[in-house]
């Protein structure tokens, strides 16, 4: 199933043009599931290509695999005694090369890497070849293009980070497949927009106890089976450090304190993680520019929901995963209307409803103080503050005052700014909050809204 994905699909047509005057090393990289394969399948349908995966084995094992695929693309069995004949073939016959899972290469032979470099170097002012790079681990790929200590540094002509479809895609998508939309942010919360995962929701009718916690479950040891590979023989560290997140923790302190490490060792992998691995994500209150002012957050939804309820209570599974199970329903709500802020802010992005915000984020202060969203244009000095209540009730008027009281702790531009409010409810509003709300200005989602502005 191929699904979206226009743009990327451009940009390996244009590599592919540019390989004709040039040759062109494309790197695409991006966490497991992600659809890097299918992004590349689905255009080699049109040109003249070959596709090898390169699983960790003998070296000669794999040119002899190289042999067959060769064969069935150009008609004739070369011989391919050298990764050299390999490369200079390829780009005789103008092919497409594409090598998927390419950092195990290093696996197969440790010197791999600079025999590519020199192969590379030979053949990079040469027209003709367009060679893919598939990577599925987020830090190897990137050390091995951008280390400036590794041979292939410098060599690649592109890099593409493919990420999970955003939500107006995977909504579009799950629509389709006849889910409703509530049904279609709650996947989106837990799930992401991961293909892979999307598909299955669909195939097991969004059933997430089948999918986690029953004895046949597919994705109960997903989370280790991808980051342990990712992270090596130090995944434990990281694993604590992410499960400490999930739970909240979301200061180095707090990481360290629940994860029983030390602020430094904890300092390190959360720079790691953020820097290296992409997985968590560095956040300060919307209006301040503050070092120390951090906290920190899991960026996959699916990793977020597997550390908190799948992971942390792998143990608790084996005795009685229908107890989990019902634990994790009853939290799931929650965990749907923290991450509906995620959703609110990618609309305030590609949207751009009210403005074209400058800074976007949650903002909070030391008192303990917070708002869900702020967004300001930092042009016109415009402030815009956001209330999501994701419960199933209607919001009263208590709620949009509470957003006021706070508006008047954040300190930007306080004498200038130009203010306005949102408040986004699953459920609606009460009639005596509306009307209040229509006689104030006050701006107001709910789930009829958010549904036109994700899927118109």
């Amino acid at each position: 199933m191929f699904f979206d994905r226009a743009a990327e699909l451009k940009a390996l047509q244009d590599h592919h043009k540019a390989a004709s005057k040039r040759s062109q090393l494309l790197v695409i990289y991006g966490r497991r599931r992600v659809g890097k394969t299918t992004l590349v399948k689905e255009f080699l349908k049109d040109v003249k290509g070959v596709y090898i995966f390169i699983e960790p084995k003998n070296e000669e094992l794999i040119l002899k695999d190289c042999e067959r695929v060769f064969g069935k693309a150009m008609g004739y069995m070369p011989r391919l005694d050298s990764w050299e004949t390999l490369f200079d073939i390829a780009l005789a016959e103008k092919l497409t090369l594409v090598f998927d899972e390419f950092q195990n290469l290093g696996v197969v032979n440790p010197h791999l890497f600079s025999k590519m470099q020199k192969i590379w170097d030979e053949i990079d002012s040469k027209p003709g070849l367009f060679f893919i790079a598939i990577g599925s681990y987020v830090g190897m790929i990137k050390k091995i293009f951008r280390d400036g200590k590794q041979p292939l540094f410098g060599r690649a002509s592109g890099m593409m980070k493919l990420d999970p479809f955003d939500v107006f895609a995977t909504t579009q998508f799950l629509i389709e497949q006849n889910l409703t939309f509530e049904e279609c942010m709650r996947v989106y919360a837990v799930f992401g927009g991961v293909p892979r995962y999307l598909v299955e929701v669909v195939a097991k009718k969004n059933n997430i106890w089948d999918l986690f916690f029953s004895p046949t479950s597919y994705l109960r040891e997903e989370g280790v089976n991808i980051l342990s590979l990712e992270f090596g023989s130090q995944h434990k560290g990281y694993f604590s450090v992410l499960e400490s997140i999930s739970k909240g923790k979301s200061t180095p302190k707090e990481i360290a304190d629940h994860a029983g490490m030390n602020i430094a060792t904890v300092s390190k992998y959360l720079g790691e993680l953020s820097d290296e691995y992409e997985m968590v994500k560095a956040d300060r209150p919307a209006t301040t520019t503050k070092k120390r002012f951090v906290r920190y957050h899991i960026k996959d939804n699916f990793f977020d929901f597997w550390f908190k309820y799948v992971h942390s209570n792998a143990s608790f599974i084996e005795i009685d995963p229908k107890a989990v199970w019902e634990e994790t329903k009853r939290q799931l709500p929650a965990f749907t209307g923290l991450n509906m802020e995620d959703v609110v802010k990618e609309i305030m992005i590609t949207k751009r409803p009210f403005f074209s915000p400058t800074k976007l984020g949650r903002w909070w202060d030391r008192r303990g103080e917070e708002i869900d969203i702020v967004a300001v244009d930092e042009k016109s000095s415009k402030i815009l503050f956001i209330e999501v209540k994701w419960v199933s009730r209607q919001v009263g008027w208590t709620v949009v005052e509470e957003l006021k009281r706070k508006s008047k702790l954040v300190q930007w531009r306080a004498e200038s700014r130009k203010e306005a409010f949102l408040t986004v409810s699953q459920k609606g509003f009460t009639k005596n909050c509306l009307r209040r709300m229509e006689s104030e200005g006050i701006h107001h989602w709910d789930i009829n809204d958010l549904k036109k502005l994700i899927l118109d």
